[in-house]
């Protein structure tokens, strides 16, 4: 059993979630994250709150989860205009920059009757982080008024740059009057817009958009694109150049991206004309913001007439094909081809119209769509999931689920493999204008049964999702802080051959004890299940050798070399896991065929560590070294393919009763060398490791080198 439990754990550390880096998971925007394993139907009723995430203000945006430096770091930004980071799994804050510009509190009239805006309005939406250049982009309102977009760094808060947002187009205005007009040209007008839609980085590019407060004219939909690097304008876009309205708030969503780097956004109400003016329609623009095509349903009038505008969702472009799929306030399901969107309703892919009746508080506000299935929430009280056929869906709902909840309806969904997350009122009021109680549920994925709730958890912040990444979930909230759910703290069990009794379906039994179950212990379980009771190490092993998810892995820490470095060191590793996994792959930035790694522990330099290496066809060992020979990396002056990577495991790394051991097992190749190998060696020292640091033995790291350090249970 014990040899048996060491596989699957190697199994499933390969499992790990990938950076959430803007709104929604990824460039097309499906809100769903598909590499979260921790977290599954089998445990998530164990999750427990984590650590409180105080902030200075209200967090309108949804956070973000990302590697700075060997720690998973969380992002997020305020209203007060703050931004913040923080070690994700400790709760510590890493950083705090002031971004020196007083939010606006002072507003026009019409704009003041959304209690979420009255407080000040600063940093609304979700900003966005490219890992490459270690930057953070955010776009924040001043009292002036204005909109400026910063660009911080990411591993210390500094701000690296800021443009105030401007940009004007040809055209004549709003008709409701009092626009920034003159000389044929419209120019656009800070005091009434509002920067709602996730910030989006593309083509090296980063695009803001603009919608209202609460539909107060004169406004316009607007896209703004400026350069990374520079922060230098690319281009502007307005859709009612010479109308009104048309706003691009899409219930905080970012715009979606294709393969070419094409973008795709929807408008809200307004005029509408076909030329240059694009109310209730879903765009396609270039890199450069030109208008490339657009679809507009063929009631685009009465939609605007009852405020069921099509901005009340985001295009989402479906994976693996070339199709997007997007819902309106008005309950109407659009799939469309990006090759040809279609112009005023030609003939969509599939449209459909689900039961409601449209209005300014209600309709479908947010949508996820996960493993093939389109989840559709709305303010009728029911959440919908429509499954992908290969040509469109089934619109015949294969689930559904009605939860209580007052109008506009639940916040914007999350997805992980087996779960879908959302938010709702913890009563019946409306969280139209007035800030309500929240409520997070988890649901199966495929009945749409809930599985676990939160409670009331405070004050919910309006269409933003729930972030679930690495076996935690974060809630942005009103209330000046982001709230953490996790899963229990692992450890303390023992591997045993043979249970005491065999566990029924959802009983909890001893930590860390593995079970064999019977295809009549748990009914949807095959014969020879293996299943962790303990809130799931291995939630489910089939005889197909198939895993699914997992609470036994939990990376700690992930490194991606962006600058040459002879070493790279992890510090205060967290003590409570059985073991260390290390995976490193990359190169030296030398020209010599292979060169090894060394490791060390807690900043020891001595000759206190003992290895042997079996690599290829030879061997080598030695005593009273000043480190441990690991890894081969090869020279990167062969070839830009050349690359070696090793993993390396350390047991017991916490235990203070014995000197501490390090197994490997590494590959590599090079210029006219390939080699394999294992590794046994050992610190002299019986002292807890709480820091790692891995040193070339010539040369560096060379960049794009990655270290992932995980902690086992």
């Amino acid at each position: 059993m014990k040899k048996i439990l060491g596989l699957l754990l190697g199994l499933v550390s390969f499992c790990h979630s990938a950076s959430i880096t803007s709104a929604n998971w990824d460039q097309a925007r499906t809100g769903a994250n598909p590499n979260e394993v921790q977290i599954t139907a089998a445990n998530v009723n164990t999750l427990v709150a984590g650590p409180v995430l105080p902030v200075s203000g209200a967090v309108m945006g949804q956070p973000l989860v990302v590697p700075i430096g060997p720690t998973t770091g969380l992002i997020t930004c305020t209203m007060t205009n703050d931004c913040y980071a923080f070690d994700a799994v400790a709760g510590t804050q890493l950083w705090h920059t002031n971004l020196g510009i007083t939010p606006r509190t002072s507003l026009n009239a019409g704009q003041n009757i959304n209690q979420f805006y009255t407080s000040g309005v600063g940093c609304v939406a979700t900003p966005a982080v490219d890992l490459a250049l270690g930057k953070v982009f955010a776009v924040c309102a001043t009292s002036t008024p204005s909109w400026v977009l910063f660009s911080l760094d990411l591993t210390t808060g500094n701000t690296l740059g800021s443009v105030t947002v401007t940009g004007s187009v040809t055209g004549s205005g709003d008709p409701s009057g009092g626009d920034l007009v003159a000389g044929g040209s419209l120019t656009f007008y800070p005091a009434y817009e509002l920067s709602r839609g996730g910030v989006t980085l593309a083509n090296g590019n980063v695009y803001v958009t603009f919608a209202s407060y609460n539909d107060t004219h004169p406004y316009h939909g607007w896209v703004m694109g400026y350069t990374e690097t520079t922060l230098a304008p690319v281009g502007v876009f307005c859709t009612t150049p010479s109308g009104g309205a048309g706003g691009v708030w899409m219930a905080g969503g970012g715009i979606a991206v294709d393969s070419t780097g094409n973008l795709y956004l929807s408008t809200g109400n307004g005029t509408w004309d076909g030329t240059t003016n694009f109310a209730n329609s879903i765009l396609k623009l270039s890199p450069s913001l030109q208008l490339l095509d657009w679809f507009t349903p063929s009631n685009y009038a009465a939609l605007s007439s009852v405020d069921a505008d099509l901005a009340s969702n985001r295009p989402i472009l479906i994976p693996n094909t070339s199709y997007l799929v997007h819902t309106s306030k008005g309950f109407q399901v659009f799939v469309l081809s990006i090759t040809n969107l279609g112009h005023l309703q030609g003939t969509p892919v599939q449209t459909w119209t689900m039961a409601g009746t449209p209005g300014n508080d209600s309709g479908a506000f947010g949508s996820l769509l996960s493993n093939g299935v389109f989840y559709i929430p709305t303010t009728t009280g029911l959440l919908s999931a429509f499954q992908w056929t290969g040509g469109g869906f089934n619109t015949t709902p294969v689930a559904t689920n009605t939860f209580s909840v007052g109008s506009p309806g639940p916040s914007a969904l999350a997805g992980t493999p087996g779960l879908v997350w959302v938010i709702t009122t913890a009563g019946t009021g409306s969280a139209d204008t007035m800030a309500q109680q929240g409520v997070l549920h988890a649901l199966n994925s495929t009945s749409l049964v809930e599985l676990w709730n939160s409670g009331s958890f405070g004050t919910m912040t309006k269409f933003s999702s729930p972030t679930v990444a690495n076996g935690q979930i974060f809630i942005p909230t009103q209330d000046g802080k982001i709230l953490v759910y996790t899963l229990p703290a692992q450890g303390g069990g023992s591997d045993v051959d043979t249970p005491a009794s065999v566990p029924t379906a959802n009983k909890t039994s001893t930590t860390g004890t593995i079970f064999m179950l019977a295809a009549s212990d748990v009914a949807t379980a095959p014969a020879g299940t293996l299943t962790c009771i303990n809130g799931g190490l291995i939630t489910t092993v089939g005889c197909n050798g198939t895993t699914s998810g997992g609470g036994a892995v939990t990376t700690i820490s992930t490194n991606t070399v962006g600058t040459a470095t002879p070493s790279v060191t992890f510090s205060n590793i967290p003590s409570g896991y059985l073991e260390l996994e290390l995976t490193i792959t990359g190169r030296s930035d030398t020209t010599s065929a292979t060169t090894f790694g060394n490791l060390q522990f807690n900043g020891d330099v001595g000759a206190n560590y003992n290895y042997y290496n079996l690599l290829s066809n030879w061997n080598a060992g030695s005593t009273g070294q000043t480190s441990i020979h690991v890894c081969s990396f090869t020279g990167a002056g062969g070839s830009a393919s050349y690359a070696g990577t090793c993993i390396v495991r350390l047991p017991l790394y916490s235990k203070t009763s014995f000197n501490k051991l390090v197994s490997e097992l590494e590959g590599s190749h090079g210029s006219g060398s390939t080699s394999t190998g294992v590794s046994f060696g050992d610190w002299n020292n019986t002292a807890a490791i709480t820091s790692i640091t891995v040193t070339l033995g010539s040369g560096n790291f060379a960049p794009g080198t990655t270290f992932i350090l995980r902690g086992l249970n």
